[in-house]
């Protein structure tokens, strides 16, 4: 029923559940085979104790969705270019994995386990033919993912 209304069930990889173990994401993908659909969230990776590259790289072609988030000894849930996360890294795997999917920015600004500076952030998003898509204060909807992105 959901897929014949266009949709698509994800499972998320959510940290302290049971899709958060990277295991249990693999025992997903060889039971459900292509029928494993996979949101990647980088925090959650690293809340879960593990690398969202080993996602990418154990059910990268289960993924069809990532929430990109950045993360620094500050904290995690920080915006783009707040802390050090390899983004153009992560965005060439997945590609090589054949993911075509879209992502979504998650940016905290005043939740407590970040240090965010206080102020609104935007973030304009271009596609392959450099046009704007959207413009938005901390959460955006990315399509046409690009690894040549900054």
């Amino acid at each position: 029923m959901i897929s014949e209304n266009g949709a698509m069930l994800l499972q998320e990889n959510v940290a302290y559940f049971r899709a958060g173990d990277l295991d249990y994401l693999k025992l997903m993908v060889k039971t459900l085979g292509k029928d494993a659909n996979i949101c990647l969230d980088i925090k959650q990776s690293l809340r879960g104790g593990y690398s969202p590259f080993d996602v990418v790289k154990y059910v990268g072609e289960n993924i069809r969705h990532i929430h990109i988030s950045d993360n620094s000894e500050k904290g995690d849930c920080l915006l783009p270019s707040k802390g050090t996360f390899d983004f153009a890294k992560l965005l060439t795997e997945v590609k090589s994995k054949g993911y075509k999917g879209d992502a979504i920015i998650e940016g905290a600004t005043t939740a407590t386990y970040t240090t965010a500076e206080p102020g609104t952030y935007s973030v304009l998003v271009t596609d392959n033919n450099n046009n704007a898509c959207a413009k938005r204060s901390n959460t955006i909807t990315i399509t046409n993912i690009s690894a040549e992105a900054s």
